[in-house]
């Protein structure tokens, strides 16, 4: 079992001599909970300690947790037509036992990098300081803001990875060999982006 970038991928072994590939994905959140995230985390006190403690406060649950199942993605090789299938059901099962050791894998499941909260955390907690009543009503001494500089990303950061799974299962049935493939790709992309 593996968890990644908001799935959960692991074999499953069911009644066939090979392992089943299972993968319960969660979908990232958009940016509107994303936002909700940082704005509880910047104004609550101690919050982002207790999370870089390991320790995930339970206001975070609300936004953090699933609202429906749209949000949820299941995927398997068996030939089970039922939604999720036992084996993606075993994987959701293991997924919430492990995050009751390792909370902080939530953040994980639902495309939040810890490094990237504490940067967002931290950008608006300075941009948001009150300068009191505004004198300049015409905008001389305004200063305005950078040119945005938009972040490369890799092209695996936007795809949905279940589809590309599904096709490297084409020419392996070893879901160990399936997730090396997709590190290798990741790697590939970060190569291809630092050279322009």
């Amino acid at each position: 079992m593996q968890v990644e970038r908001t799935g959960v991928a692991a074999e499953v072994q069911g009644s066939q001599p090979a392992p089943f590939a299972a993968v319960f994905a969660l979908r990232p959140l958009d940016d509107a909970r994303l936002d909700s995230v940082v704005a509880l985390v910047r104004d609550s006190p101690g919050m982002l300690a207790a999370i870089v403690s390991g320790a995930l406060p339970a206001e975070l649950g609300p936004i953090l947790l699933p609202a429906g199942a749209a949000e949820l993605v299941f995927d398997c090789t068996c030939p089970d037509s039922g939604w999720p299938c036992k084996h993606v059901a075993a994987v959701v099962y293991l997924t919430a036992e492990r995050l009751d050791a390792h909370a902080l894998d939530i953040l994980t499941l639902r495309g939040i990098d810890l490094d990237t909260l504490i940067s967002e955390v931290e950008r608006t907690a300075a941009g948001s300081g009150d300068s009191g009543p505004d004198d300049d009503i015409y905008g001389d001494r305004t200063e305005l803001p950078a040119l945005p500089n938009p972040e490369r990303r890799g092209a695996l950061s936007d795809l949905d990875q279940i589809p590309l799974r599904r096709a490297l299962r084409l020419v392996t049935d070893k879901e160990s060999d399936v997730g090396a493939a997709v590190d290798s790709l990741a790697l590939l992309y970060r190569r291809l982006q630092r050279d322009p």
